[in-house]
């Protein structure tokens, strides 16, 4: 039984196949521990946890790469698989089950297009993936390794290469 709308670090420790070790684990730990501080009533305790918190991303960055902050919106069951130098956007919204892998960075191109992007449900983004601006990335969708994502990507979709184009699977008639 998972406690609240976000499971339980219990729940991520399991699908980090038990292991303290993980890189992608403690990057989840620190998430939830920053929403916790961050939903503390009192105002000194609150600032206390923020404190923790900043030193605690800071600690984490330095040891793993990966940058994962408490205003990122996660849905359930993410995974972040043994994964380092993982970079999102704080403003950055990921949808439910998703799988990220090592080396993806999800932020803007302040340069091009203002935004950052939205993740859908039970997505899978390989190693080395870069998803930049406003880019939705439908449910069900892959994102192949070392690909740069500009353009959005429609449910059930697999996008590949530098940039991305996009593939649909075909139904078959019978």
């Amino acid at each position: 039984m998972t406690p609240g709308p976000h499971g339980s670090l219990y729940d991520d420790y399991l699908r980090h196949g038990r292991s303290f070790t993980d890189p992608g684990l403690w990057a989840l730990a620190v998430w939830r521990f920053g929403n916790w501080t961050w939903a503390l009533p009192a105002s000194p305790l609150r600032w206390i946890g923020s404190k923790l918190y900043g030193g605690a991303v800071v600690a984490v960055q330095v040891t793993t790469g990966n940058l994962l902050h408490r205003e990122v919106k996660l849905g359930e069951d993410m995974y972040v698989a043994g994964s380092r130098n993982i970079l999102i956007h704080p403003d950055v919204e990921i949808g439910d089950r998703c799988r990220i892998f090592g080396g993806v960075s999800l932020g803007t191109n302040e340069r091009f297009k203002p935004g950052v992007p939205k993740i859908g449900n039970d997505v899978i983004i390989e190693a080395g993936v870069k998803i930049l601006g406003p880019v939705t990335v439908g449910d069900r969708a892959i994102i192949r390794a070392n690909s740069l994502v500009l353009t959005n990507v429609p449910a059930d979709a697999v996008a590949i290469g530098v940039p991305a184009k996009v593939t649909l699977p075909t139904l078959s008639k019978t």
